[in-house]
Parts: structure tokens; sequence; C-alpha cells
């Protein structure tokens, strides 16, 4: 993610913000962005719940805990590395753009950014829980 967020800044890096036609641009660099990293992360995780699965199967067979547990767990464990990775996004996307630095605007950036990330997590995960193996998915 974060070697994306360099070359895409580096290709964007100095580009003018005045006309619509720029301003686009750079909306469909966030778009594309934001998509190909959810992507990444929906994928991401996978392989991992495929191979969880048995251990999840013979736990919540012997009542060690429930469903809603286990989903949140797993949901939980995900925050501190999407957090990380969406600062680090921004970091190396949103100021070599030039974007505007107010502190606001920043935190706006970041929130939709972290939570959108974590909502690709989660739905990679449901995916996941969903289908039977990983080729299915």
């Amino acid at each position: 993610t974060a070697a994306m967020a360099l070359v895409l800044s580096g290709i964007y890096h100095g580009q003018p913000q005045e006309t619509v036609p720029d301003l686009v641009g750079y909306l469909g660099l966030i778009f594309l962005s934001l998509t190909f990293t959810a992507c990444i992360n929906s994928t991401a995780v996978l392989e991992l719940m495929h191979q969880e699965r048995p251990a999840f199967y013979r736990e919540r067979f012997a009542g060690a805990y429930g469903v809603p547990a286990y989903a949140l767990s797993w949901l939980l464990v995900e925050v501190p590395y999407v957090g990380v990775q969406s600062v680090l996004f921004l970091l190396f996307l949103y100021f070599p753009l030039g974007f505007s630095t107010a502190a606001w605007r920043v935190a706006w950036f970041w929130a939709f950014l972290f939570l959108y990330m974590l909502f690709a997590t989660a739905f990679g995960q449901a995916l996941a829980a969903l289908t039977p193996s990983t080729q299915t998915a």
C-alpha cells in the first residue's frame, strides 16, 4: 500500500489543481487508490480466514465462544494494522499531492480512509465466512 501511494504521489506531484479537469483527475486518483487498497485488504484476509476455519469449528462445537464474539475478535485484531496502513497511506499520498494541511481536513480524510479500509477488511472476512473455499471467494 505504501509503495502504491508513493508511485501515485510521484506521478501526480506538482500537477495543478486549478481547473475542473485537474480536480477530476485528482478525484480519479483518490478513487483508484482507495479501490485498489480495498481490494488488497479484502483479498489479504481470505486465505487466513479459511485456514482458521477448522479451529473455529472445533472451538465452536466445544462451546468455547459464539459466532458474534469470533467475528468481532477478528475485526478488532485488524484495527491496529488498518490504522498503521491508513496513516502510512495518508503520509505518502495526501501531503505530497499538495492537499490542504488544515488539521480538520487531514483528520476527515484519515477518518474516511481508515473506515473505508476497515470496511474492506470486514467485507473480506464476511466473504471468507460465506464461501466454502478460497477459490470460490
